[in-house]
Formats: C-alpha cells, sequence, structure tokens
C-alpha cells in the first residue's frame, strides 16, 4: 500500500481505536456473565436426571398395577384377594410418590430455567456491545493488514507472536470442551439404556440366571466410546453385593435391576466430574479471550504509533 493510501486510512483507524477504547471496558462483565450462566446451567442435568427416574420409576409402578389388575381374576378364584389388595395398595402409593417426585424435579428444573433466561437478559446489553466491540476490531484489523504486508517491525512481530500462542493455548481448551460436551451425551445414551434395560427387566419379567449379567449393549458401547474419548475418565467399580431395600418410593427390584440401578448411579457420578472439568476449561477460556483482546488491542495501538511514526514518516 502506498504511503498516500495508508494516510488516507488514518482518519478510519483513529476513530476505530478511539470506539475500542470507549467500549472494550464490557468485555470483562460479558465474559463474567457468560460463565455464571455456566455455572448454573451445570445444576440442570443432575435435578433432570432425578426427574429421569422419577418418570421410570412412574412407569414400572404402572406396569406394576397393569399386572396386578391381570392378576385379579385369578387370584379372586384362589381366595387371596387380601394379599392383592395389600399390593394394589402400595402400588398405588408407589405411583403416587413415583410422580410427585417427577413433578417436584421438574419444578427445579424450571426454577434454574428462569434463573438461566434473567442472566440472558441482564447480558443482553453486554453481548450487543461485544458482538460491536469484536466487529470493531476486525474492521481495525483489514485497515492494518494491507498496510503492513511485506514490512517487519520487531514489535509487531512480539504481538503477533503472543497472539498466536494465546490462540493455539484457547483452541487446545475449546478442543477440551467439545470432547467433554460428547462423552456426557454419551453418558446420557448409557443412563437411558441402563433405565430401558431396567423397565424392560420389569414388563418381561426376564432374569439371565446362572450367574450371568445383563448389560444393555447401548450402554456398554456408550461407555467404551466415553472411554476412548476421554482416558482420564474415572473407571466404575461394579457392584458385588446388594441390600434388599425399598427405593423412594417403596419398590424393591429383582438382583439383575439392583446391579443396573447401582451401575446407573455410578455413571450418573461421572457427570459432576465431567461438568467440573468443562467448567475449568470455560473459564480457561475467557481468561484466554479476555488475555487476545487485550493483546490485539494493544498491538493495534502499537501499530498505530508505526503507522505514524515510521511508516509515514519515511
Amino acid at each position: 500500500m502506498s504511503q498516500h493510501q495508508a494516510k488516507e486510512s488514518l482518519g478510519s483507524i483513529e476513530n476505530l481505536i478511539h470506539a475500542i477504547a470507549g467500549i472494550q471496558h464490557v468485555e470483562e462483565p460479558y465474559y463474567q456473565k457468560v460463565i455464571d450462566y455456566k455455572m448454573l446451567a451445570s445444576e440442570v442435568p443432575p435435578v433432570e436426571k432425578l426427574a429421569n427416574d422419577a418418570k421410570a420409576k412412574t412407569e414400572i409402578w404402572q406396569i406394576t398395577r397393569g399386572d396386578l389388575d391381570k392378576w385379579s381374576l385369578a387370584w379372586a378364584m384362589a381366595k387371596i384377594t387380601c394379599d392383592l389388595e395389600r399390593q394394589k395398595e402400595a402400588a398405588d402409593k408407589g405411583l403416587q410418590k413415583a410422580r410427585g417426585l417427577e413433578a417436584e424435579a421438574k419444578e427445579k428444573v424450571d426454577v434454574i430455567n428462569e434463573k438461566l433466561s434473567d442472566i440472558e437478559k441482564d447480558n443482553e446489553k453486554n453481548a450487543i456491545d461485544h458482538r460491536t466491540l469484536l466487529r470493531y476490531r476486525e474492521e481495525l484489523e483489514s485497515l492494518f493488514e494491507p498496510i503492513f504486508v511485506g514490512q517487519k517491525f520487531p514489535t509487531d512481530e512480539d504481538f503477533q507472536l503472543r497472539l498466536t500462542e494465546l490462540k493455539e493455548e484457547k483452541d487446545a481448551c475449546d478442543k477440551e470442551i467439545e470432547v467433554t460436551a460428547r462423552v456426557l451425551e454419551l453418558l446420557q445414551e448409557v443412563d437411558t439404556a441402563l433405565m430401558e434395560g431396567i423397565i424392560d427387566l420389569t414388563s418381561s419379567k426376564k432374569e439371565t440366571g446362572s450367574g450371568r449379567i445383563f448389560f444393555p449393549d447401548a450402554a456398554f458401547n456408550a461407555l467404551k466410546e466415553a472411554r476412548v474419548l476421554l482416558p482420564s475418565l474415572p473407571s466404575i467399580t461394579p457392584p458385588d453385593t446388594f441390600t434388599e431395600t425399598a427405593d423412594n418410593t417403596g419398590a424393591y427390584y429383582s438382583p439383575m435391576q439392583r446391579y443396573l440401578w447401582e451401575v446407573k448411579d455410578k455413571v450418573a457420578d461421572l457427570i459432576p466430574w465431567c461438568q467440573t472439568r468443562t467448567l475449568d476449561n470455560a473459564r480457561k477460556v475467557i481468561q484466554l479471550e479476555l488475555q487476545i483482546g487485550q493483546k490485539t488491542d494493544e498491538r493495534n495501538l502499537e501499530r498505530r504509533r508505526l503507522l505514524k511514526n515510521v511508516i509515514l514518516s519515511a
């Protein structure tokens, strides 16, 4: 670019630098709200799990209650209706309890989602200003690039080197977040497959026998893929003992069902570990974004100095 063209760009460069200086203060509060949102959003999956578990228990009780109704005539003929009525009453109470737990969990999810919506609304102005800030930086870079192409200045190269390092570090954190997000999806697939297995055992009344273990293929494959993606994922110790106790709705389960419930709970324990990993990386990304923004602005100021004091003075 000729000196004349560079000089013509100087006015636009000055305007953009002043505009950036007047708006760059929004960057930190904007990102703070972003991390606040992510932290609160991490509370949703555990509560959703409670809702899904309660929904599944509702289905199990509905199956049990339906079976009892089918047996009514045969039991009546056998003159043991008193025990049948007691079981029906227990099933009705269990069904009511499960539905109550499901409604309670859904209400908690609604409360969290409302708070998330409030955070988004509070951050709307900052988000708009931040997008404007990024646009100003892009426009400023587009003005500087043709001026500095083919020219080398030690101070400018130092800034470029540091920015490259920061961006590479950020990309690595973004990749970690992406991998962990996929692992969380796979853990949800494991949870769903195990729950379907538990319900299937209820409706089919099938047991493996001879010490064999029934484990859904979908759960096995999803867990295997999660470990390949994230080798540091904590291992799960298979349960070896079971306690013959009722769950929080009063339901009792077969040994195989109890095994799957135990595994399901252990898989659920991996979710907070993944969420902590994601939040840690998200915080790192935000700090890196702030550093990249700061270094970009500092580089632009240095480029303006070089333009005015070196390039246009030559």
